[in-house]
């Protein structure tokens, strides 16, 4: 795990994100731990743990009944007229603004890695346990840079 962090609810415990070691992949293929010349983006697991053991039951104060991701995305790359700085990072056919939707990388529970390894690190489906999680390896192509300045996106 690189990085664990508190989720709260009026100031109450309701579980915990995860963030696994970041890995580097070349436009979608070639993902190792380690960064190679030809490094266009960093992929990463997003793993949330409800009330720390990952149940919805029990000490749900959030009365939550499904918990969900949205992920926004911040950039100074060069965008078309129908995008912006800010935005929610989902494909525009989305019909919802949720990470977890059948277009991208997600698992409930005791779940596989997404089928499509060849933008990740590891060989094959592996099994992981989370609430919910997140499998995201976006990258940006040096056409949309501004000459002189590094690309920055954040998520």
């Amino acid at each position: 795990m690189a990085k664990s962090c508190p989720v709260t609810f009026n100031q109450s415990p309701v579980g915990i994100l995860v963030f696994s070691f970041p890995w580097f992949h070349n436009s979608g293929s070639d993902a190792a731990y380690i960064a190679k010349d030809n490094a266009t983006g960093i992929g990463i697991e997003i793993h949330f743990f409800s009330n720390n053991q990952g149940q919805i039951k029990g000490k749900n104060i959030a009365k939550c009944q499904k918990y969900r991701m949205v992920q926004i995305r911040k950039t100074n790359a060069k965008l078309s007229k129908k995008h912006n700085e800010i935005e929610i990072d989902v494909p525009n056919q989305s019909t919802e603004p949720f990470y977890d939707n059948h277009l991208l990388e997600f698992g409930y529970g005791t779940h596989k890695s997404p089928i499509d390894s060849q933008d990740k690190p590891w060989k094959a489906q592996v099994m992981r346990a989370s609430t919910v999680a997140i499998y995201d390896t976006p990258f940006v192509s040096d056409s949309y840079g501004h000459e002189g300045k590094d690309i920055k996106v954040k998520f």
